[in-house]
């Protein structure tokens, strides 16, 4: 518990003081340090999952990894829904990913396949969570040619290896 609340501690102090660090740890800062950034980057923080990720690793929560947090582990940063209206665009910069990719919804199908039982997510079926996973496939690949080549790539790697799940 001490350890989630100094993360959390950690990601608010970093919020509110960014204006001042950022000219040291933006690449594009005036007077940028690139060990100090690096440092930073690679400071563990206890995540949603229990597990201590470095920076650099984490996800930054949504209502997209909402849906599928109770069903596979997801090194999502402790950010409550209340403050996740703060600006945090910041973390994109320290290597937090904003927005979960095609491989990311790729890895929950297989994280999901490998479940036995019906599972449920915040009182949803597992055929709306499905659906859910299949349209932000949708939504990652639209109009952007290498995330379309990575789920190509993806699941011919599946098929290349005799399966026709994604496990």
């Amino acid at each position: 518990l001490e350890e989630a609340i100094r993360s959390v501690s950690f990601l608010e102090f970093l919020q509110q003081h960014w204006n001042s660090y950022s000219p040291w740890l933006s690449k594009t800062g005036e007077f940028f340090q690139e060990n100090v950034l690096d440092e930073l980057m690679n400071i563990e923080v206890r995540c949603e999952d229990c597990q201590s990720h470095a920076l650099s690793t984490t996800i930054f929560p949504s209502g997209d990894t909402d849906l599928v947090a109770d069903i596979v582990s997801l090194p999502l940063l402790p950010i409550s829904q209340q403050t996740r209206r703060y600006p945090w665009g910041f973390l994109g910069s320290l290597g937090v990913k904003m927005t979960l990719d095609t491989n990311d919804w790729v890895e929950c199908l297989r994280k999901i396949s490998r479940l036995k039982g019906i599972v449920m997510s915040r009182g949803r079926s597992l055929a709306s969570v499905m659906h859910s996973i299949y349209s932000n496939i949708h939504k990652a690949c639209y109009g952007d040619e290498n995330q379309i080549l990575t789920l190509r790539s993806v699941l011919q790697i599946g098929r290349a290896h005799g399966r026709t799940d994604l496990r």
